[in-house]
Parts: C-alpha cells; sequence; structure tokens
C-alpha cells in the first residue's frame, strides 16, 4: 500500500528483485520486442519459365516485404513477374518488367501476412528461361516484422 501521491516502488540497486521480472511486458519476453529482419539472397538458374525460392525460417507473422530481382532472360517476351505465393491462388506484392529479352529488374513492396498462410517467393517469364540474378546486379527478398497495420484512407487530388 502507498500513500497518496508517492510511488509504490523505490529502487536504488541493480540487484534483481524476485518476482518482480521486467523482462516481460504484456505476457511477451523483451526479445519478442525486437525488430527482426529476414533476408533471403535469390540465385539459381533454370531452364523453365518460373523458378520458386523457399523462405525458411520465416515465423507466422505480418511483414513488410521488400525484394529487388535482377535477371537475365533468355528468348522471346522478356516479361518477369514476381511474387509472393501460399498455393491457395492468393499472390500478392507483385511487379513486372517488361524488355525486349536480356536483363531485366523487378521491384515491389507491400505488407505480407503470413500468420495464417506459408509464402514461397517465385519469379514468371514469358521467356525461354531465366537465370537470378543477372550479372547486372544482386537479388534479394527482406520481410522485416511489424506488430500491426492501420489502413488510413487517402484521396489523391489531381493537378
Amino acid at each position: 500500500k502507498t500513500k497518496a501521491n508517492s510511488a509504490p516502488l523505490k529502487i536504488n540497486s541493480k540487484v534483481k528483485v524476485g518476482n518482480l521480472n521486467a523482462d516481460r511486458l504484456d505476457g511477451l519476453d523483451s526479445s519478442a520486442l525486437e525488430t527482426l529482419t529476414y533476408t533471403f539472397p535469390l540465385s539459381g538458374t533454370t531452364l523453365n519459365t518460373k523458378m520458386t525460392f523457399a523462405l525458411p525460417g520465416l515465423r507466422p507473422g505480418i511483414y513488410l516485404a521488400t525484394y529487388a530481382v535482377t535477371a537475365q532472360v533468355y528468348g522471346a517476351g522478356g516479361t518477369l513477374v514476381c511474387d509472393f505465393d501460399n498455393g491457395q491462388a492468393e499472390q500478392v506484392i507483385n511487379n513486372n518488367f517488361v524488355s525486349g529479352g536480356g536483363r531485366v529488374f523487378v521491384s515491389a513492396a507491400g505488407v505480407l501476412d503470413a500468420r495464417t498462410s506459408t509464402y514461397v517467393f517465385e519469379c514468371v517469364t514469358d521467356g525461354t528461361h531465366f537465370d537470378v540474378p543477372s550479372p547486372a546486379g544482386p537479388a534479394s527478398v527482406h520481410l522485416t516484422r511489424i506488430d500491426k497495420t492501420i489502413n488510413t484512407p487517402t484521396t489523391g487530388v489531381g493537378s
């Protein structure tokens, strides 16, 4: 019990007090409050039009997902489309780049909700096959764990 307008506890030592563990906040260990980014360097060669990359060790959660992929596309076409896929016809955070074939670059960013689905990262071309990365640059996926998102509507104004 404390007197009115007085602190219930006063600390004058760094010694740990039994049954008073400040390492837990809202039921979470302090390590759960750290920002964590998974980085997946991408590398592969395929003689097909699709390449899939597993995301090993990715725990369920909400992530800010970014990727940048350079590739060497062979054959006609030259479109490269990359996205995150959960195997349930839900493809998210995709982008594509069209060229006359050769070196291409794609990048995108968005929020990936991996709380209830397991995702892979995949790239598809309309060429005959492709290599990742190309000699022009690296390719990687970055997933940074975030606690939650808040959707705030905004309106664009033409000029």
